[in-house]
């Protein structure tokens, strides 16, 4: 009898051992297809869905040469799929994202406030038609230097992630504001903060099954997008699988549907990328839409997009398998 229960127990050894080692038993991190470049010193740009059309808004840099509409850094809207231009405002703003709600839109941007220290103000953007816009102050704190935001709901509560340089970070970090009403913002305590002590430039912050899903830049393997996750946004846990972009040669695949010119070409196949930065991801028709930019990391850089063939919640999870 006991030398029975020895092999069955064997047996059951072996099994686990054997279904550990089966990949199509091992979690498996999310697919991402790079789909590849788009534009020519395009970044920050983010996806969202309009009266059923597929929209992306996107900030033109003052480098940025086509088809742009101010000559100062403007955020500008366009059609994804046809690239017909929609709207084009906020001028002397930065670093947009994008936010819609109830047949509303909510752009949020950064102004770089003029004087002898750099000091940053965000502002929301606020429109019914993507033609009239009005403005809205988010935060106008001269402790800060703010770059990226993004938006999101939970719950009944909206919380904003912004990208921080100062005070007292190592680098780009990540602090949070929260409204019940997109209007009156509370800056939450410096304890609710990713990234005091290392490069953590957050971009894309996503909400799912009482989580917050960060999308952050780290200067590891050049410059990678990589994915933390919170509850209350001050304990973060790390994927696995990190990270989630980094620069490879697909990169500069030009997508199939834009007409780029020989020079744009030539630049595409040639620049220098050391870089996955600026992503934003989107649920899109049971997909799951990605943008973001590659290059130098420097000003010389590319927006390109990625595909993860499933739904938005399904990407994030992934991110996370069950222990």
């Amino acid at each position: 009898m006991k030398r029975n229960c020895v092999y069955i127990i064997g047996l059951l050894l072996a099994s686990t051992v054997a279904r550990a080692e089966d990949p199509a038993q091992t979690p498996q991190r999310p697919h991402i297809e790079k789909k590849g470049t788009i534009a020519c010193d395009l970044v920050e740009a983010h996806y969202f869905v309009w009266k059923g059309r597929l929209l992306r808004e996107e900030w033109a840099r003052t480098h940025y040469k086509s088809d742009r509409v101010y000559p100062e850094s403007h955020i500008q809207i366009r059609d994804a799929e046809t690239g017909e231009p929609i709207a084009a405002f906020a001028r002397d703003h930065a670093f947009g994202t994008i936010y819609v709600e109830d047949d509303t839109a909510y752009v949020i941007a950064t102004y770089d406030k003029p004087g002898p220290k750099r000091r940053s103000q965000v502002n929301m953007f606020v429109s019914k038609d993507l033609k009239n816009w009005q403005v809205r102050n988010v935060i106008d704190d001269p402790n800060f230097l703010i770059c990226n935001t993004s938006l999101v709901k939970a719950g009944d509560e909206y919380v904003l992630m912004f990208e921080i340089g100062r005070p007292n970070v190592t680098s780009w970090t990540a602090r949070f504001a929260t409204s019940r009403d997109l209007k009156t913002w509370d800056i939450l305590p410096e304890e609710y903060i990713y990234g005091r002590e290392y490069m953590a430039a957050p971009h894309c912050l996503k909400y799912c099954e009482g989580y917050f899903y960060n999308f952050y830049v780290r200067d590891q393997f050049g410059y990678s997008v990589w994915v933390a996750r919170s509850r209350d946004l001050k304990t973060w846990e790390e994927s696995p699988f990190n990270p989630v972009l980094r620069a490879d040669e697909d990169d500069r695949r030009p997508a199939p549907r834009i007409q780029f010119t020989e020079r744009e070409r030539k630049r595409i196949a040639t620049a220098v990328n050391i870089n996955n930065s600026d992503i934003d991801i989107f649920g899109y028709q049971g997909k799951t839409l990605i943008s973001y930019s590659w290059g130098n990391q420097h000003g010389v850089e590319h927006l390109a997009e990625a595909e993860y063939k499933g739904p938005l919640d399904e990407f994030l999870t992934g991110w996370f398998p069950v222990r």
